[in-house]
């Protein structure tokens, strides 16, 4: 969810143009059940991936989304927000396929889901 939140995206676009890493985290009960979903349906989670759009994000208070989206679209245009989030998150899902088939530890820094403090998977 917190990628349809603009308040995130705004997060992640000042990361992006400061070339920082970016971590995310999931709680242990949204780890499950995304490991779940790339049981069941791997390709589903793959596609979700591609259909990501920052232009669908909301906001509690509309002139925060508006002052966000205006932020987005001059500092790099949807288009390429919504590139190199996917691009980072497409990674991320391969590091997290590839310790899981090699049998990696589940807080393993390159995948998603809990971790140690001060300790956190990377999605760059």
């Amino acid at each position: 969810q917190c990628l349809n939140r603009v308040w995130c995206l705004y997060e992640l676009l000042h990361a992006f143009k400061s070339q920082c890493e970016v971590r995310l985290i999931l709680c242990p009960e949204e780890r499950d059940a995304f490991y779940r979903a790339l049981l069941r349906d791997f390709n589903s989670v793959g596609n979700a991936l591609t259909r990501i759009d920052a232009r669908q994000a909301e906001a509690s208070v509309e002139a925060d989304r508006q002052l966000i989206f205006a932020a987005i679209e001059a500092e790099m245009g949807f288009d390429e927000f919504n590139e190199e989030l996917r691009h980072k998150l497409k990674g991320c899902l391969e590091r997290v396929v590839e310790r899981r088939i090699h049998g990696g530890p589940v807080d393993s820094p390159e995948m998603l889901g809990r971790s140690k403090p001060g300790d956190s998977p990377a999605i760059s």
